[in-house]
């Protein structure tokens, strides 16, 4: 259905910029990745942004946010509870580095 090609986008390609503890993701961290974000359960959150830098390959942007449930930061909670890592933020950033 053509009318359907001019829809808006809805969704945009983002990272929390966190890396993982171990070689994957543990289950433990999935489970409290999906409790803290209301994974399916339609309940809202919402995406700070603080830069934006270049995918790999250098075809599109790709932008670095900050989740948040009121001021609860999801990324800052998994670091807290030894689930992941903050990534490196200092590579392809368009803003050339530097925190917000």
């Amino acid at each position: 259905m053509p009318q359907f090609l001019s829809l808006k986008f809805q969704a945009i390609e983002a990272t929390l910029n966190l890396t993982m503890v171990d070689s994957k993701w543990s289950d433990e961290a999935i489970n409290c990745f999906c409790d803290l974000s209301y994974c399916a359960q339609w309940k809202s959150v919402s995406a700070r942004v603080r830069s934006s830098f270049n995918s790999e390959d250098g075809s599109n942007v790709r932008w670095w946010v900050d989740m948040m449930d009121g001021n609860i930061n999801i990324g800052d909670e998994l670091i807290r509870k030894g689930f992941a890592k903050g990534g490196d933020d200092s590579s392809n950033r368009k803003d050339g580095g530097a925190n917000e």
